[in-house]
Order: structure tokens, then C-alpha cells, then sequence
């Protein structure tokens, strides 16, 4: 998992990264000072982004969801029902104090990356690649029946090429699926998210399956021949 932490000073950062890889042991953080454009936040694909309600505030919050569907925690000093009415409705997911416990941020993390995760409107069948099985129902990707954390945008792309297993799926095509109207803007982030997933899934061995670059063209997911590696 990757976490980008905004506008909190070292001590609180290098805290929130121990506790936090207590329960993810492969979490790869970064610190951002908040001055930072929104689109450079956004082009490393966080999973995850604790931002200091300090930091911008509201606006800061809705400009970053505007670019990223990580899942987003805000810490505040001084808690304010009113300060988390507002970053909630500006597109966070969860507000809570600086002094929260481990405890308490870590299960708060944990709910926010789950309701990151919005199951699709209607039931789709298992769509099974080798050993990857991406079930558009329950939103859920599972490697050996191990479910592997995607982000919305990283599913959204892994399930259309999983539903069209075998066949070239255009650039185009992709960013049209994932970004809708959009996707023209985000053509440079695309390459980025395919090696997040590649990443994630670990692809060829371990779970018999990859997703093969058609140069200048786009993508297809192919499930590996024995052995393949």
C-alpha cells in the first residue's frame, strides 16, 4: 500500500508510518508539505493520503478528489464537528484528531480504504485469469482466494480487461472506461496505473496470468501458458 502524508511535521509522520506498518508491512510512505500541486500528489496513484486539515482545509480536500480516488484521512489539531462536516462533504473519507490512538487511526484507515472500495450497482459473474479471480460484484480482487487491495481506479481498469480476457483493449478505450469524458486528461497516468496493478498482482507465476503491452496500441490480459514465467 502506499501512503502520501500532507502537511504533517516528521515526528507525526515517522509515528503514523510505524503504526500503520504494523498493519500493512509493506507500506511505502512519502511526506508532501502541502505546497505541492495537486496533479504531483496525484501521479504517484497513493492508495491512501492522510492530509493535515491545517493544509488547505476543505478546498484542499475537494481539489485533490477532483484527481484522486484515494482513500483520504484527515487529521485535525483541534477536532471541530463542523470542520469534519465540512471535509466530508468536501470528499474525505474519515476526520479524526492527531491525538487519536494507533489503535484508533489504524481501524479508521481500514474502514476509509474499505468504503473506498464501492461495490458496482448491478451483479456481475466471477471473472477468473489463472489463479486471479476480479468479482465485479463484491468489488474484490483474489489471488489463491487472498484478496488483493485495489484502489477504485486500479479495479476499474484490471476488471475491463478481465472482461475482455484475450482481446486488445485500446489506450483509448481504457481511459474512456476509467476517467469517462475525461480520459484524454489523464492519458499520461495510464501507464502508471497498468504497472500498479502489474505490481499488486504480481502477474505470470505466481498467478498464471499478465498483462501484455501491444506497443503503441494498448493492453490485454492473457492468461500464461505452462510454464510460462
Amino acid at each position: 500500500m502506499r501512503v502520501i502524508l500532507v502537511g504533517l511535521d516528521a515526528k507525526t509522520s515517522n509515528s503514523i508510518v510505524l503504526n500503520l506498518r504494523l498493519r500493512w508491512p509493506a507500506l511505502e510512505a512519502c511526506n508532501a508539505n502541502g505546497a505541492q500541486p495537486v496533479h504531483q500528489l496525484c501521479s504517484a496513484v497513493p492508495d491512501l493520503i492522510v492530509l493535515n486539515a491545517t493544509t488547505g482545509g476543505a478546498q484542499a480536500v475537494s481539489e485533490i478528489r477532483k484527481s484522486c480516488d484515494a482513500a483520504m484521512v484527515v487529521l485535525a489539531p483541534e477536532p471541530e464537528e463542523a470542520e469534519l462536516v465540512d471535509m466530508l462533504e468536501a470528499g474525505a473519507d474519515d476526520y479524526l484528531g492527531l491525538s487519536a490512538s494507533p489503535a484508533q487511526l489504524v481501524a479508521r484507515v481500514s474502514a476509509a480504504l474499505r468504503r473506498a472500495q464501492k461495490p458496482m450497482e448491478r451483479p456481475e459473474s466471477l471473472l477468473e485469469c489463472g489463479e486471479l479471480q476480479v468479482n465485479p460484484d463484491s468489488h474484490e480482487v483474489l489471488i489463491k482466494g487472498q484478496v488483493i487491495y485495489l484502489t477504485p481506479t486500479e479495479f476499474k481498469l484490471l476488471c475491463h480487461l478481465a472482461k475482455n480476457k484475450g482481446r486488445l483493449v485500446t489506450y483509448q478505450a481504457l481511459k474512456t472506461i476509467v476517467w469517462g469524458s475525461e480520459g484524454d486528461f489523464y492519458a499520461d497516468s495510464l501507464r502508471k496505473y497498468v504497472q500498479r496493478v502489474r505490481q499488486k498482482i504480481g502477474e505470470r507465476g505466481r498467478v498464471g496470468t499478465r498483462i501484455e503491452t501491444v506497443p503503441r496500441t494498448g493492453y490485454r490480459l492473457m492468461e500464461a501458458a505452462p510454464g510460462d514465467s
